[in-house]
């Protein structure tokens, strides 16, 4: 026979001290299922304030999306990325050189003088390629 710090045999005795990390497993799960609970409730609210109906457009062509995306809501608000700012504070948060093309949303109450005044500070910016997006003809008539 065997001996050693479990006691005689091959086999540890059942009494043998459990690893106390063990408890701490169904902790770690509880938060890590919280944190991600949180970061998609955070992003549902962003998503909410900004109420956008794009206009129509019969052209199918794709685009590429790009990473900086601007949306010009119903009620005027400008949102930067998801967070909302204002029409001055624009310039300074676009970096022409890291900026070479973004995404442009815009709900089809808006007028033409308010898209000229986003437009002409986006290309004061610096800005090479604006994408403004619509949705196809037929699918907004569903």
């Amino acid at each position: 026979m065997i001996s050693n710090e479990y006691g005689t045999g091959l086999l540890p005795k059942k009494n043998a001290q459990k690893n106390d990390d063990s408890n701490l497993i169904p902790l770690i799960n509880i938060v890590f299922l919280l944190l991600i609970f949180f970061l998609v409730a955070g992003q549902v609210s962003n998503l909410n304030q900004m109420e956008v109906n794009p206009p129509t457009s019969t052209s199918e062509k794709q685009v590429e999306l790009s990473q900086v995306t601007i949306i010009l809501d119903k009620n005027n608000h400008l949102f930067l990325d998801g967070q909302a700012l204002e029409l001055d504070a624009l310039p300074g948060l676009i970096n022409a050189e890291d900026t070479q093309k973004l995404n442009l949303y815009v709900d089809q109450t808006i007028n033409a003088q308010q898209l000229d005044t986003l437009l002409a500070t986006l290309r004061n910016s610096g800005i090479a390629k604006i994408t403004l997006f619509s949705l196809l003809a037929e699918r907004a008539e569903r």
